[in-house]
């Protein structure tokens, strides 16, 4: 696995936890880094595909 898939994993898996937690989208877009929510509702709709 190449340093960025894991870290794209990471921070994906924080994101989920946090989407858990009931945080909303563009708070955890904004604590894991991503630059919009739909950025990271992308990259988790390619994960769970």
């Amino acid at each position: 696995m190449s340093a960025m898939h894991w870290l794209r994993m990471l921070r994906l898996a924080h994101a989920r936890e946090l989407r858990l937690d009931g945080v909303g989208v563009a708070e955890t877009a904004r604590r894991t880094g991503y630059r919009s929510p739909s950025a990271l509702t992308a990259a988790l709709r390619r994960l769970d595909s």
